[in-house]
């Protein structure tokens, strides 16, 4: 059974890929790629939330949690490069 709020979120999501895919174009960011990923994983665990109320709940509730969990993970990368990217000092360069 799936929920208004998740359908919500869902579509949301879908809606902002395009917008966030056109950004990412245009900016240079150290770790641009762990940010694509996360946000990429969010979006596949909202698909498998919405999923699970049609078949495979069990297994489908696992990936959206790994899923969740690997984007905190590309996230955590992204938060320590971004502030040792904005140490005084700091040439700007990502390794």
């Amino acid at each position: 059974m799936i929920t208004p709020s998740e359908l919500q979120v869902l579509l949301m999501g879908v809606m902002f890929t395009p917008l966030i895919v056109w950004t990412f174009t245009g900016i240079d960011i150290p770790r641009r790629r762990w940010l694509a990923a996360a946000l990429l994983m969010l979006l596949a665990s909202y698909v498998a939330t919405v999923a699970e109320g049609f078949a495979a709940p069990v297994l489908l509730n696992t990936v959206e949690h790994a899923l969740f969990a690997g984007a905190a993970v590309c996230l955590l990368v992204v938060s320590f490069d971004f502030l040792r990217f904005a140490q005084p000092g700091s040439d700007g360069e990502s390794e």
